[in-house]
């Protein structure tokens, strides 16, 4: 099996999925590929201008920035947005594609530290040029990549890196594609990463913490938590949660891979909950979410 990550590095969430998806290739022994392609590119060739979020209103790109936050506060990564975001990735992308290939990984994540943590302004060569470096590339490895980025052959393969996306039908990033047999399957976006639980080509990492937090035992050990008793109308204030019977521990497992799981979401993935065990829960997980993102 092998997975295939789209990416660019002006998407937040594309960051927030690199870590994970490395990891879920690891934990499945699937070869990972990573695929640099230019978003702009792809959203103008797709007819969206040079983002889908220009159109955005006020209340929507709000409401995506504190997304984007909740999802780094759930797996412990550190996102800082740039002054300057977005910033052209031509360069930093022309970079990756001359540096060698076995350094990709290290590279990849340099720059995103560059990017969405130290808030660096990536269009300057000299940025790139500390990145190749943290990443592993020796002083000549790191000049022959940024000559690399002037030659016809490096912008010709992101052209076509970026055709190859769109042939496919990729049409943001993150994209991870699942191939297995000739086939391949589509999940769009960080969040959707947990379609591999579900599918029948991971089902080895059911259990598997890979997101970067062990949710299980953070939520498990919240002491004291409000919650409700079977008749629903207890007082909320004085309610206790107990820990939940054994047979109901996988539902932690599955909610470290769900935003928004539902009860028929639960049963569809084969997790036997009962109404009363599902309100519980669900008031264990916000109080977890109210302590670790208050607003």
């Amino acid at each position: 099996m092998q997975l295939e990550y789209y990416f660019d590095f002006s998407c937040p969430y594309a960051y927030l999925g690199a870590r994970a998806v490395e990891q879920l290739a690891k934990e499945t022994g699937a070869e990972l590929s990573w695929c640099p392609m230019l978003l702009g590119g792809l959203f103008r060739s797709l007819g969206d201008g040079s983002s889908p979020m220009e159109s955005f209103s006020e209340s929507k790109s709000q409401h995506n920035l504190r997304d984007m936050e909740r999802f780094a506060t759930l797996t412990q990564t550190p996102l800082s947005m740039p002054t300057s975001h977005p910033m052209r990735t031509v360069l930093a992308l022309r970079a990756l594609l001359a540096s060698p290939s076995s350094r990709w990984t290290s590279v990849i994540m340099s720059i995103y530290q560059a990017y969405w943590v130290e808030g660096e302004d990536i269009t300057q060569k000299s940025t790139i040029e500390d990145a190749l470096k943290r990443g592993g590339l020796s002083s000549d490895e790191t000049q022959a990549a940024m000559k690399g980025t002037e030659t016809e052959e490096i912008k010709t393969a992101l052209r076509e890196r970026t055709d190859q996306a769109l042939s496919i039908g990729v049409f943001g990033a993150p994209t991870t594609a699942v191939v297995k047999n000739d086939s391949r399957t589509l999940f769009w976006g960080q969040d959707k990463i947990e379609m591999f639980v579900r599918d029948p080509y991971a089902k080895k990492i059911r259990s598997k913490p890979w997101l970067g937090v062990s949710f299980t035992n953070e939520v498990y050990n919240q002491k004291p938590c409000r919650g409700l008793k079977e008749d629903d109308k207890a007082d909320d204030d004085k309610a206790e949660v107990k820990k939940p019977k054994k047979r109901s521990a996988r539902m932690y497992d599955y909610w470290q891979f769900s935003s928004s799981p539902s009860e028929e979401h639960c049963r569809r993935s084969g997790i036997n909950i009962t109404k009363y065990e599902f309100r519980k829960l669900g008031k264990i997980i916000t109080a977890y979410q109210r302590k670790h993102n208050p607003e």
